[in-house]
């Protein structure tokens, strides 16, 4: 932890926040992950050992606590009313974000692992005209991890790399910083289709109502209705 030698309040929490992904993992938390894997697949980038010490460090600082999984190893993490005081701070930071430095995004922001795995937390089952559905997600340009699915069936999501036994009901074919980019709202779904940077084959209705149950990320909210933040039609 960086020491600053300063009484005032804002470097006194930027000691505790300061250090490189901590954050993050604050923000991980705060939408849900409780389990080490789960902080790792928000976090694909960040390495083992390091969420290791990020954790312990955060726990020290009482902003979280961990819980002993009964019967397994490991354990669940929580944030404590301090940890979670926090939400407000990240959601400012966000929107910050949104406003300020979004246009910067390039390749190497392409992170698909976090990309797939903030739209499945954020399905929305309630708009999804199936009560079982398996979408695929192909990325031509990369490398390795070209294809994911999402498999929704009653209250659980799922993401994974390997193909599932059910034949998938929608393709979607896309690159990887078009679909951060509709995703956060730069590109309406409706330019997106019409352009043909994201194709959809499958299911029609699936793919009608995609605007709906799959639509934009928790941080487009925070912009979308400030002055010259527009969405086309069918956003």
């Amino acid at each position: 932890m960086s020491l600053y030698g300063q009484y005032c309040p804002v470097s006194k929490a930027v000691e505790v926040l300061g250090e490189r992904w901590t954050l993050l993992v604050v923000r991980e938390l705060l939408l849900g992950s409780t389990r080490f894997n789960e902080l790792q697949r928000g976090l694909s980038k960040m390495s083992p050992s390091l969420l290791t010490k990020r954790l312990k460090e955060l726990e020290e600082a009482n902003l979280l606590y961990r819980i002993k999984i009964s019967g397994q190893k490991g354990y669940e993490y929580h944030l404590t009313p301090a940890g979670k005081d926090l939400m407000p701070l990240v959601m400012e930071l966000a929107r910050w974000g949104m406003v300020w430095v979004k246009d910067s995004l390039s390749q190497q922001d392409g992170d698909v692992e976090f990309l797939l795995w903030d739209i499945h937390r954020n399905i929305k089952k309630q708009y999804l005209p199936l009560k079982k559905a398996v979408i695929k997600f192909y990325f031509a340009e990369l490398e390795r991890f070209q294809s994911w699915w999402i498999i929704v069936e009653g209250d659980k999501v799922d993401l994974c790399t390997d193909k599932p036994a059910d034949e998938s009901d929608l393709y979607v074919n896309t690159d990887v910083i078009t679909l951060c980019k509709v995703w956060l709202g730069d590109i309406p779904w409706k330019t997106a289709l019409n352009s043909k940077q994201v194709e959809l084959l499958g299911n029609r209705l699936l793919a009608n109502e995609i605007h709906q149950w799959l639509g934009h990320s928790i941080t487009q909210a925070l912009v979308k209705d400030m002055p010259g933040f527009q969405l086309g039609s069918n956003a």
